[in-house]
C-alpha cells in the first residue's frame, strides 16, 4: 500500500469504524463502503474488511506495505508442450 495507498486506507477504515460506532452493522458499513468511490476506485468488501482489522488490531502500521516474497524474481509461466 505505500504512505499515499495506506492514508486512502486509513480514510476507508476512518469511514467503515465511524459507521460501525454509529450503530451500523459491520456488513452494513462495508456495503456502504464498497459503493462508494474513493479517488476513482472501488474496493472490494473483503478487501475493505481485511483493512478495518488491520487497523483496528495494528493501527496504521498495520495498513503499511508487507514486501512480497518473491521480490526480484522472475515469474513466467512453463512452456506446454
Amino acid at each position: 500500500m505505500g504512505f499515499p495507498e495506506g492514508a486512502g486506507a486509513l480514510r476507508r477504515g476512518a469511514f467503515v469504524e465511524e459507521a460501525v460506532k454509529s450503530g451500523l452493522p459491520l456488513r452494513r458499513a462495508l456495503e456502504a463502503a464498497h459503493e462508494r468511490e474513493w479517488g476513482g476506485r472501488r474496493y472490494g468488501r473483503p478487501t475493505l474488511e481485511d483493512w478495518y482489522y488491520a487497523y483496528r488490531h495494528h493501527g496504521l502500521a498495520g495498513l503499511e506495505d508487507i514486501p512480497r516474497k518473491d521480490k526480484g524474481h522472475v515469474r513466467a509461466l512453463a512452456r506446454r508442450r
